[in-house]
């Protein structure tokens, strides 16, 4: 009777994110023995829509296509980046606000889990994330499912290695404690942080998303940053896009309005004060002396 119960949800889930997607599966590992198990592989065009109706935790990863995507909680941009690369905790009946800009394809995990650690326990699962080594699987396993494989043998062992590389990883609190050394960010965090800012150089980005990638409470954080990089988070953003607008300004002969968009500054005077604050002379000085 549970075996039954189960697969009705899965098909709640597949037809919620149907109706999201506008189409259906472009294929499909049904679940593995034994088990709710179970994957699909779908294609994703520009939309904003709200995702709900499912009932089943869903693990999202992002593995092909140029897209950006943008999550919104209560009319508000909350991340901001890459869609490819990415991947994000759906949970069981939790409505979500999305935001696609463009073609991506993403193999949902329909996770075999009853109960989930609290979102506080876990922070930076509220927002999608990035992990290597479950990219890696993801990739795997939607190679089999678009040669029609089955959830038996190895295609089963990758389910069931993406799903518990989830568990180990990020459900444990004590992971994050393990990364941590010294003063300062653990290496692993540093790159998070570090690629994340890079990520979002052209976007809002704030200390709490930082603080929730690199694991940590957001005051804890605030003092391990500072170890690491001698600076407030804010200001270390200010400097990379700084950096970033000088590379333009030397290399390129965009309107230096143009610089400031894609550095991130919301208005050229606020650029303008930065930029001379940082170097010393204006944009335009900087470029004629390049």
């Amino acid at each position: 009777m549970s075996h039954v119960i189960h697969d009705e949800r899965l098909a709640a889930t597949i037809d919620a994110v149907t109706r999201f997607a506008d189409r259906g599966p472009t294929a499909q590992i049904r679940p593995v023995p034994h088990s709710t198990l179970s994957a699909a592989l779908w294609q994703h065009t520009s939309k904003l829509r709200r995702f709900g109706g499912h009932k089943r935790h869903i693990l999202a990863i992002s593995l092909r296509g140029n897209a950006r995507v943008e999550q919104i909680v209560d009319g508000r941009s909350v991340w901001r980046g890459s869609a490819v690369g990415s991947a994000v905790l759906i949970r069981e009946g939790e409505d979500t606000d999305w935001l696609i800009d463009g073609p991506i394809e993403t193999l949902h995990v329909y996770l075999d889990l009853d109960e989930l650690p609290d979102s506080e326990i876990v922070p930076h699962l509220n927002r999608p994330f990035r992990d290597p080594i479950l990219s890696q699987l993801a990739h795997a396993a939607a190679l089999a499912a678009r040669e029609g494989a089955s959830a038996s043998g190895y295609v089963e062992q990758l389910l069931k290695a993406l799903q518990q590389r989830l568990v180990d990883f990020h459900f444990c609190p004590e992971t994050a404690s393990k990364e941590k050394h010294g003063p300062g960010l653990s290496g692993a965090a540093r790159l998070r942080v570090e690629a994340l800012v890079r990520e979002r150089l052209m976007g809002p980005v704030t200390a709490r998303e930082l603080a929730d990638i690199a694991r940590l409470s957001l005051g804890h954080f605030n003092r391990a940053f500072r170890q690491t990089f001698g600076t407030s988070p804010h200001q270390y953003v200010i400097n990379q896009r700084i950096t970033h607008a000088s590379s333009l300004l030397e290399d390129t002969d965009l309107a230096i309005s143009e610089v400031a968009r894609l550095s991130g500054f919301t208005s050229c005077s606020y650029f303008g004060a930065q930029f001379r604050r940082a170097t010393g002379m204006s944009p335009g000085e900087y470029r004629r002396r390049a």
